[in-house]
């Protein structure tokens, strides 16, 4: 019996590579936050500073900058799932036609 690794193809490692990475920018994003909080003395379980409550809650806030991050992400997998659809077709121009995905969807 032929084990996950062996099923795999050789190319596949650089997925795993992008998503290691992906996690150490997540880790360091993290501590970003962390050192904020020490600095701009935003206590937990707070996940907003108050501008009534801290004169640099904007400073902290925008170091989270949660808004941005989640519009971006939406898109991301929008255009992501598109660009897979297409080139799925067979026909590699396709992954970049958002039109070409939905008329094929419908056959």
């Amino acid at each position: 019996m032929a084990t996950i690794i062996e099923l795999l193809p050789k190319e596949y490692g650089f997925v795993a590579i992008v998503l290691v990475i992906y996690c150490f920018l997540n880790f360091y994003m993290a501590a970003q936050v962390a050192i904020a909080r020490k600095r701009y003395k935003v206590p937990y379980p707070t996940l907003y500073a108050s501008e009534s409550q801290n004169k640099d809650a904007k400073l902290f806030n925008c170091i989270q900058h949660p808004s941005i991050c989640g519009v971006l992400g939406v898109l991301y997998i929008i255009a992501r799932y598109f660009y897979f659809k297409g080139y799925a077709t067979g026909d590699p121009i396709n992954r970049l036609k958002i039109g070409n995905c939905l008329k094929n969807d419908e056959k």
